[in-house]
């Protein structure tokens, strides 16, 4: 179901998947309205999506009292709020130390290539260059993870540990 989120964007994961891509990560962001989807999962359902994130990411429960979620129109969503799951790894950040935001990955990609030499090294000067060197090389990932380390990007993703103990 389509929504708004009050108080959440949507930034990057600080580390790279094993096949190359750059996840989304929740960030909490007051006064920002952000258009998402919401996803009606059974206790099973979540259980299934739970086992595939861990451990790069945790789910949290935010009550609606802290970040409202309301539908496209404006009425707020009949429960008591929602689960989101958040990047254990950090998130991106530029030099001021605000989060990147997420991008369609071509794009994530480049600005990334473009202000780092450690990458266009690791994994060539284009985003099909990244895509193919990490397909071919699983371990290449990792070396990419610290890149982002080394570049002083990645920043500790804090933000929700006041919902951690409220999770499911």
């Amino acid at each position: 179901m389509p929504v708004r989120v009050s108080g959440l964007a949507v930034g990057l994961s600080g580390h790279l998947s094993r096949p190359g891509y750059v996840s989304a990560s929740p960030c909490l962001r007051p006064g920002v309205v952000t258009p998402l989807t919401v996803t009606w999962l059974t206790p099973a359902q979540l259980a299934a999506v739970d086992a595939t994130e861990l451990p790069n990411c945790w789910r949290a429960f935010l009550p609606m009292a802290d970040v409202p979620v309301s539908t496209t129109d404006g009425r707020p969503l009949p429960v008591d709020g929602v689960h989101v799951y958040v990047n254990a790894r950090g998130l991106l950040s530029h030099s001021d130390e605000s989060p990147r935001r997420t991008a369609d990955q071509w794009t994530v990609i480049s600005s990334l290539l473009a202000e780092s030499a450690r990458l266009r090294s690791l994994f060539g000067p284009t985003p099909e260059s990244w895509v193919s060197r990490a397909l071919a090389d699983p371990g290449l990932s990792a070396q990419g993870t610290a890149a982002f380390h080394a570049e002083g990007w990645v920043r500790p993703h804090n933000d929700f540990q006041r919902f951690a103990r409220q999770s499911a």
